[in-house]
């Protein structure tokens, strides 16, 4: 079952990761192209979306995250370093360490929402 307020709260998650690895990225270059810029906003959107799905995998929560960084890490980086302005180094480091370590707190700040609402939830039954 969708629970629209947990995933309205993972792509709010995403698209705080988004801006900060753009910005993070503009502090590199600042000549990144437009469709660029929504590029690393929407991977990172994506990447919550899929960790909000991952909530019934019985993995630990850095693993999930782990995982889910570098999932859709790797892609960026690949699409970042042809960039004329990126080396390869900087390009796959930089989407790698924000993406592992945004990965991290989304899969954390996600649980933990999943987890405040399952006890706001369950507070609401009446046993009889």
């Amino acid at each position: 079952m969708i629970r629209f307020k947990q995933l309205w709260s993972a792509i709010e998650w995403g698209l705080l990761y988004g801006f900060i690895t753009w910005i993070l990225g503009t502090g590199v270059s600042n000549r990144i192209p437009g469709w660029g810029v929504w590029l690393m906003i929407f991977n990172r959107v994506f990447m919550a979306v899929v960790l909000y799905y991952c909530l019934g995998i019985s993995l630990p929560k850095w693993l999930k995250g782990v995982l889910t960084g570098l999932i859709f890490s790797v892609p960026l980086g690949i699409v970042v370093s042809q960039w004329p302005f990126f080396t390869p180094v900087i390009a796959h480091g930089g989407a790698l360490g924000t993406g592992l370590i945004s990965g991290v707190l989304m899969a954390y700040s996600i649980h933990l929402h999943e987890d405040r609402s399952n006890v706001q939830h369950n507070s609401g039954t009446v046993n009889a």
